[in-house]
């Protein structure tokens, strides 16, 4: 019954055990999904990037069966989420075969370094690369879609220097 919760309870588990906020843990999601992870969630274009409705839903259900735990704490925006693993979630995993997300632990302990501004930005990018969008297209969409973060033309082109050399973009124009 439980086992398709055991792909974000392993990611989870790879972060040490917690995991930062709601849009990180989207971000990661999508883009280890995107990196041939063994996620099955759809995703669409939303406020803060490519978000996934069927994921925030098995996160909710994941808390009322007691795997996660979410505290909140007041920031200046508004609230910072977290999500650990409870010692039910912890038996769950231990419990269960490995998920198919062993290949990836490398991947998603570098990306989980990453604050959830960068994720964005780097799930953001992958996102209208798939929508075939070139390099100025995108960074000019990226400035566009998203002024609040104030993204400058160097952390998006670092960004897709980064996407590029982890295997996420193959044909991205250059100028």
């Amino acid at each position: 019954m439980f086992e398709k919760y055991l792909n974000l309870l392993q990611l989870i588990d790879y972060l040490g055990g917690s995991v930062d906020g709601r849009k990180k843990l989207q971000k990661l999601v999508y883009l280890i999904q995107h990196k041939g992870g063994p996620f099955q969630e759809v995703f669409q274009y939303h406020l803060y990037g490519p978000f996934s409705e069927q994921l925030a839903n098995e996160i909710e259900e994941m808390k009322v069966f007691g795997l996660v735990r979410e505290t909140q704490e007041p920031t200046s925006s508004g609230y910072k989420y977290r999500y650990s693993i409870t010692k039910h979630g912890t038996q769950l995993l231990q419990s269960l075969s490995d998920s198919g997300l062993k290949p990836f632990k490398e991947l998603i302990a570098e990306l989980g370094q990453y604050d959830a501004r960068d994720l964005e930005l780097k799930a953001t990018i992958l996102f209208l690369a798939e929508s075939n969008f070139q390099e100025p297209d995108i960074i000019r969409s990226i400035k566009q879609l998203k002024p609040d973060q104030n993204y400058n033309d160097s952390e998006i082109k670092e960004s897709l220097t980064y996407l590029r050399k982890r295997g996420f973009l193959l044909e991205v124009k250059c100028d």
